[in-house]
């Protein structure tokens, strides 16, 4: 049995593990489930390491308990974050844990994105009005200067001398965002009707693809290689910008219902998976933190439709599924949770 105690001194454990009994169980029982070699190694890594060799090792520890749950049974350690595996049918498969740091709130901390809101709602009600924020509001943010500001442009905007869109950008509260006044309806709403936050996803995708070619480079060979792409906390990318990363552009997208359509993309040679280099990907798995608990998680997974053939999918919601027409749809299901490995 792994076990994070015996003569190791508590002050080397990562802070999230030595002071949550509930995470340490959680990381004891996910060691107990490895092989003793990838629990060996992680155990080591755990207690010499420094506090962000944590993300590592809980990606790790992640994607050992998905690959399991796959069916796939353990068979070394490789290079780097490789862990190598056979499927049921004996077909080696490495996958790649990798871990990345993002944010749970984009706009900033809840509290504070409604204090801004609220004081924007003191001198613009009772307008319907849009806030587009550009870079994350801080948890100390004093909106005064920006009330000051928005109560001269509305009453410019109201006698028709100035737009009814306006850009803010101040230093000293580092608040960076636009307001847009709308058309106020046939509705008794007013003030704020949606708060948008800054656009991450084309920020983080490109990290991402350069974290896989610079895998890829280095880690060459034929054997199907599966990243799981772990974060922490959430990765809040929505749907369409993987899928245009991954596939590349649409050429039909018929909407059925709401929240389902059939896809079939162009196949222009732009997407992730065009790319012959990366044909050893039969799919990216993604892997996101769940609850309160550090341990537990989230998952769905994209997969390659010229990838290599495997018998090993993920264990969860997919949310992108082939079809025989060549069409791809939505998973239905919800990402799936799991509490711990």
């Amino acid at each position: 049995m792994a076990e994070l105690g015996g003569g190791t001194p508590s002050d080397r454990w990562p802070e999230v593990v030595a002071s949550n009994a509930d995470v340490r169980a959680s990381v004891e029982r996910a060691l107990e489930n490895a092989s003793d070699e990838l629990a060996g190694r992680l155990l080591e890594k755990l207690v010499a390491g420094t506090p962000n060799t944590w993300h590592g090792v809980r990606a790790a520890l992640w994607t050992d308990a998905l690959a399991r749950r796959a069916g796939a049974s353990f068979v070394d350690v490789g290079k780097g974050p490789l862990l190598h595996y056979k499927t049921a049918l004996g077909q080696d498969v490495q996958f790649a844990p990798l871990s990345f740091r993002t944010l749970e709130h984009l706009a900033g901390p809840p509290a504070a994105v409604a204090r801004v809101v609220s004081a924007l709602e003191t001198v613009l009600l009772p307008h319907r009005f849009a806030v587009y924020i550009r870079e994350p509001i801080g948890e100390e943010v004093d909106p005064s200067g920006l009330v000051a500001a928005t109560y001269g442009w509305v009453r410019q905007a109201e006698r028709g001398v100035a737009a009814r869109y306006a850009s803010f950008d101040d230093a000293e509260s580092g608040l960076h965002l636009d307001i847009d006044l709308l058309p106020q309806g046939t509705g008794p709403a007013v003030g704020a009707m949606f708060v948008m936050p800054p656009c991450r996803g084309p920020e983080w995708l490109g990290l991402i693809d350069r974290r896989l070619q610079q895998l890829l480079t280095t880690h060459s060979g034929t054997a199907p290689l599966i990243p799981v792409l772990c974060a922490d906390p959430k990765w809040n990318l929505g749907r369409g910008f993987p899928c245009q990363w991954l596939y590349g552009t649409p050429s039909m997208v018929d909407v059925q219902a709401v929240g389902s359509a059939r896809i079939r993309w162009a196949n222009d040679g732009i997407g992730f998976f065009a790319d012959p280099v990366n044909q050893r990907i039969p799919a990216v798995w993604w892997v996101e933190r769940g609850t309160d608990n550090p341990m537990s998680w989230c998952g769905w997974s994209h997969g390659n439709p010229s990838g290599p053939s495997l018998d090993i999918e993920f264990p969860g919601a997919r949310l992108a599924v082939h079809h025989d027409d060549g069409t791809w749809s939505w998973d239905s299901a919800p990402p799936t949770s799991w509490e711990a490995p």
